[in-house]
């Protein structure tokens, strides 16, 4: 009896070897699918392209303005008449008739004009060109930073995913060896070696390792389903590839955070309000802008004569706007102060997270090393144990309890070594 056991025993160790199926993904294709599929980056990317659209708008303030109208009139109002007979070159000295200005006949106009003007000098114009073109560049940012923030979290979940099918295995294996509890616990109860209380204990451990199995499987779906969302994966399997655990710390540049995508997009979103309150000050200075028409005036539809210019240059300025542009400034100058507050705050917590961040890869990598000296310690235990159950000296509940604590410890320094890649990978997002 006790050799069948054993033989069981060795059998249940065969559980953790069984042959999964063939992965049909890596750590590095998932990143590379997120990239392209991930609706977040897609936002960002559509974001950053409607910013670069604002900043080629701006184009206007440097490009002459173009357009051309034409119209046909009819009227017998006597200033308009005069106007239009005028404006065809067809005056003539019965024209200034008393009567016949005063009660002219119908008069018709078809006018043909195009007219055009361009700014030659508008500094406040040229700043806020400047400012829509940072903030253009801040929105490349906002992009750069996003992919990076998804990419870390695709290998978390990834890393996630693996972990709670290495969860779903061990507790397979524990669940095979709760049932192999119970049946020897039946087996004495029956044998009268021990009490029934004893047997309905193993019946509960059995039940509750069963829960557990079911919960893991629970967590693993709902694990792949978040992944396949961030990666944008449209097959209903998904089989993850092993990933190579690197316990070793990363070297990483305490300056590199000044150079991080979305520090960088803080301070060009600063510099972009900046040039939106230069904007504003500038208002209040002169603007030079050149104008001009070029027209035709007939009688009939579709004919172009009795031609005919305007052109010209401007200066003008706007001396007062009821304080408007006071207090424009005003709000701006706040706005530019709030958010460099908000970027002094990120750069001292990021400060702290990478602090705590790096403890905690020293503190996990230690429980890596208690983790694996108490397997070592646990797998002697159970040789001990199985040599005694096979001399007729030790209890088969005792080793399969012992077998037990070994798949727990193996599971644990899994779940270990996995915590600190995560940790490895949220450190180098600190950072990159």
């Amino acid at each position: 009896m006790r050799k069948v056991i054993f033989l069981f025993l060795i059998a249940l160790q065969s559980l953790f070897a069984q042959e999964n199926p063939k992965p049909n993904l890596d750590l590095n294709a998932a990143i590379q699918m997120a990239k392209q599929n991930n609706h977040k980056i897609q936002i960002a990317s559509k974001n950053t392209a409607e910013a670069k659209a604002m900043y080629n708008q701006t184009n206007a303030f440097l490009l002459p303005h173009i357009n051309a109208e034409s119209g046909y009139y009819s009227t017998d109002n006597p200033m308009q008449s005069f106007g239009f007979t005028l404006s065809k070159k067809e005056i003539t000295q019965q024209d200034f008739n008393p009567i016949l200005l005063n009660n002219p006949d119908d008069t018709k106009l078809f006018n043909t004009k195009i007219n055009a003007g361009i700014s030659i000098l508008n500094t406040s114009n040229l700043y806020q060109r400047k400012a829509a073109k940072k903030n253009w560049q801040m929105q490349q940012f906002i992009e750069q930073r996003t992919a990076e923030h998804i990419e870390f979290f695709v290998a978390k979940s990834y890393i996630d995913a693996l972990l709670s099918r290495k969860v779903i295995e061990n507790n397979q294996h524990r669940l095979e060896v709760a049932k192999a509890i119970e049946q020897l616990a039946t087996n004495f109860k029956n044998q009268g070696v021990i009490l029934e209380a004893d047997a309905l204990e193993a019946n509960i451990y059995r039940e509750q390792v069963n829960l557990e199995l079911k919960q893991s499987i629970n967590h693993e779906k709902h694990q792949l389903l978040m992944l396949k969302h961030l990666i944008g994966f449209d097959k209903e399997n998904l089989y993850l590839a092993e990933i190579q655990l690197q316990p070793t710390l990363s070297t990483v540049s305490e300056n590199s955070v000044e150079s991080r995508a979305d520090i960088n997009a803080m301070k060009t979103g600063i510099e972009a309000l900046k040039a939106s309150k230069t904007a504003t000050t500038l208002n209040w200075v002169p603007s030079l802008s050149a104008f001009g028409f070029y027209e035709w005036n007939t009688e009939d539809i579709g004919k172009f004569d009795n031609e005919n210019y305007f052109a010209g240059v401007k200066l003008s300025w706007n001396l007062f706007s009821g304080s408007q542009n006071i207090f424009k400034q005003k709000q701006q100058k706040i706005a530019i102060e709030k958010n460099e507050t908000i970027l002094k705050e990120t750069l001292e917590k990021t400060t702290i997270e990478i602090s705590q961040t790096k403890d905690n890869i020293e503190i996990v990598k230690n429980a890596v090393q208690v983790y694996e000296t108490a397997l070592l310690q646990a797998e002697k235990s159970f040789e001990i144990r199985r040599n005694r159950f096979e001399q007729g000296l030790e209890k088969a509940s005792d080793v399969l309890q012992s077998e037990s604590m070994v798949s727990t410890l193996k599971l644990k320094l899994l779940e270990t070594k996995y915590q600190l890649q995560t940790l490895q990978f949220y450190l180098e997002f600190l950072t990159k």
